[in-house]
């Protein structure tokens, strides 16, 4: 561990990173009082209910970058909604109501709680009797003083999958979002953990500078074209900041990331992975009350090279100024850059309704590329609970793909952006309904990839976009997907609920049918999203 640590940290330079946070603290000063700085969770059913509140017309937030930071969300009218009966004996309080732990003194608050999901249930398709999941977990967050706050967690989880979820892990040597996995129970079932924290500060109420190991989204939609929390956590610097009373956001994200090779010489029992760093840039502005206009720039640098080993990153990996790499550079994937340049938009019509979308661009010259388009609603029909998503994602062939496989837009052998990866057309539609505890959610996605070969030439960005085709016919696979789950809030503050769910899946290629048919109860806290529709 402590070879991994230090690994880590040396791979990012400190007097780099430190110089770029001076700039933009001496550029975006501006002295007020600020809040608790711990990120809220990223999940579907909170996002939903954040979203619902900065959808309103006269809301300025700006709601592309997530997570959110917890002192820009009124979380309290939120929990306030939900409430029920106050119940008078301490264990009824900290089952329903309350933090397992929480103590406050001063400007210092601590909050202790579990983090479980234990489920089970049956792929009506399968051999298998019966599919469990058994995760365990603790949450710690604090508060110190209203400047700096840390958040600090760990899962640790046995699991058995539905056939093409463990079909994936099996291919990609990692569970989907949560990192790599060891197989027992005769290969049956997976064993893997998964650890993420952050340290959150906040100088003054336009800086925000956080170190940690985490997940971030840029986007309004339930999938990102640019950067998502689809791959495992990665060790990350980020620094957010907003001008002009708050209409401009800046945001520059500095991360370690990595493959799953393995550096082929080293003295220490299993041997580190060949690295990559990562930096993503995201610029927002508020263009009057209803409309919100972003320009992304992400990089992957090399930091591995066959012949020489580990190599310093470019330069250019450390300047904390959107498009500054680009610009030196160039906007081609070539050389030791993967380059992903983004548009993000949104649009409010009205309280109930805005419309978003992205536009991604991918080594321009070989015209590779994608296209977002999404309406999402808010209490539908003044049906106070009731929200929707449709959205459409279409990619390029070659998307995200480098000529070399060490420069890929990729993280733990995972797609940095849509799971999918690239060359497909996908129709997403979900349907969110939440009255007091009670909530369902319906989640239908339609999917067409055209790839070439079993390794999936030209839709899987692990591979090289320089292999041949030659003799390989272009195959078109079909995905149809649906996910129904209907379950009680048991605790807000802490995300406890029990859920029954149902997920049908159809996947299709020429000569190979594909199906899933899977039912599960089970009690967890959801604090992170899980994307098992690919």
């Amino acid at each position: 561990m402590k070879i991994w640590w230090n690994k880590m940290l040396s791979s990012i330079s400190s007097k780099q990173v430190i110089l770029g946070l001076t700039l933009k603290v001496l550029l975006f000063a501006e002295l007020q009082g600020v809040s608790q700085q711990k990120n809220l969770p990223l999940n579907l059913g909170f996002d939903t209910e954040f979203k619902a509140g900065m959808a309103r017309v006269q809301n300025q937030d700006h709601q592309a970058v997530r997570p959110y930071l917890e002192s820009m969300i009124n979380i309290g009218s939120m929990e306030l909604k939900k409430k029920s009966r106050s119940r008078k004996s301490l264990i009824g309080r900290k089952l329903f109501e309350e933090h397992l732990i929480r103590i406050e003194k001063d400007q210092f608050r601590l909050f202790i709680d579990p983090l479980f999901d234990f489920s089970a249930g049956s792929d009506l398709t399968d051999t298998l009797p019966l599919l469990l999941v058994n995760t365990r977990g603790l949450l710690v967050q604090a508060d110190i003083t209203e400047k700096v706050s840390i958040q600090t967690g760990v899962y640790e989880n046995q699991a058995s999958f539905p056939r093409y979820v463990a079909a994936f892990a099996d291919d990609r040597g990692v569970i989907p979002g949560q990192g790599r996995h060891k197989k027992f129970k005769e290969g049956k079932r997976y064993d893997y953990s998964l650890a993420f924290g952050h340290i959150s500060y906040s100088p003054i109420k336009q800086l925000n500078v956080q170190f940690g190991h985490g997940n971030h989204f840029i986007g309004n939609g339930y999938r990102s074209l640019l950067l998502s929390d689809n791959a495992a956590n990665a060790l990350y610097l980020k620094a957010t900041t907003t001008l002009l009373k708050g209409r401009l956001l800046y945001s520059s994200i500095f991360s370690n990331i990595q493959t799953l090779d393995r550096i082929p010489a080293h003295t220490t029992p299993e041997a580190l992975f060949k690295p990559k760093f990562a930096s993503f840039h995201f610029l927002n502005l508020l263009v009057g009350n209803l409309t919100q206009l972003g320009l992304f720039e992400g990089t992957i640098f090399r930091r591995y090279d066959n012949t020489e080993g580990t190599v310093p990153a470019h330069f250019s990996a450390y300047i904390p100024l959107i498009l500054a790499n680009s610009a030196i550079n160039g906007v081609g994937n070539k050389g030791d850059q993967n380059v992903v340049l983004g548009l993000n938009a949104l649009h409010k019509f009205s309280d109930n309704l805005q419309v978003y979308g992205q536009l991604m661009f991918d080594d321009l010259s070989n015209f590779k590329g994608g296209l977002q388009l999404g309406v999402r609603t808010f209490d539908l029909l003044n049906l106070e609970g009731l929200s929707t998503i449709f959205e459409y994602n279409s990619v390029s062939k070659y998307a995200y793909s480098h000529s070399d496989p060490l420069v890929s837009y990729t993280h733990y052998n995972q797609e940095l952006a849509h799971p999918l990866g690239a060359s497909f057309r996908e129709a997403v539609g979900i349907i969110q309904y939440r009255r007091s505890r009670l909530f369902g959610n319906c989640k239908l996605m339609l999917a067409r990839r055209k790839e070439n070969g079993v390794q999936r030439i030209g839709s899987n960005p692990l591979l090289s976009d320089q292999l041949p085709t030659t003799g390989l016919s272009e195959l078109e696979a079909s995905i149809a997907s649906i996910q129904l789950e209907l379950g009680y809030s048991l605790n807000v503050k802490t995300g406890m609920q029990i859920v029954v769910g149902y997920t049908n899946r159809t996947s299709q290629r020429p000569g190979l049918k594909e199906k899933a048919n899977f039912v599960f109860i089970g009690l967890r806290t959801t604090l992170r999203n899980k994307y098992y529709d690919f």
